[in-house]
């Protein structure tokens, strides 16, 4: 998968990616049709409709790489189900985001240095700039924005609070159950959760 600096406009999006996976299950395709339903009802309770098009494609795009079943599980579950699910989808699209959790976060937590600051982030995406390519050119502006857009991730999951690192608690049963529908998610569960 490419780097690609689009998560700069694609923010976690939890309430508009649950509303999505709710028409999905009820029988909605990911598809133009959906996505003037949304506009016409202004489901996401935007101020304009100028940005439908786009947060609906990144939606999309997560909601395709998900086993249908994590799907379901976004649309009905509580608590911080539909968040981590949320994360996950958006690590699977996004290289720079599964860097982030399984380079940099992970080895906070390892070393259990628990304040994270802007600084520490910038200094995650300049060592990633130095190793990939794809995103050595990436403008001030850009790293400013996947700056952001990274600690909101984090913070919307739960996992950073007045700029501290905490893990979350997930039953065992729910751990057992989303490691059952993707194996891949536990790495990624085994980082964010107690």
């Amino acid at each position: 998968m490419k780097y690609k600096a689009t998560l700069t406009g694609e923010p976690i999006m939890i309430r508009e990616t649950v509303l999505i996976a709710k028409h999905v299950i009820k029988g909605s395709s990911l598809d133009k049709n959906l996505l003037n339903k949304l506009e016409d009802e202004n489901a996401f309770q935007y101020k304009t409709l100028k940005s439908y098009p786009k947060r609906f494609n990144a939606i999309k795009k997560r909601l395709e790489a998900l086993d249908p079943s994590l799907i379901q599980y976004i649309s009905n579950s509580s608590a911080k189900i539909p968040e981590l699910i949320i994360a996950w989808s958006i690590i699977k699209t996004q290289p720079i985001v599964k860097d982030f959790f399984y380079l940099f976060i992970s080895e906070k937590f390892n070393k259990k240095d628990l304040s994270l600051s802007i600084k520490d982030v910038s200094f995650f995406i300049g060592e990633r700039m130095k190793v990939i390519s794809e995103i050595e050119g990436w403008t001030e502006f850009t790293q400013k924005k996947i700056n952001l857009q990274l600690r909101r991730i984090i913070e919307e999951i739960g996992i950073l609070k007045d700029s501290t690192l905490s893990k979350i608690m997930l039953d065992k049963e729910s751990k057992g159950v989303l490691t059952s529908l993707d194996s891949e998610i536990d790495t990624f569960l085994k980082i964010v959760t107690y």
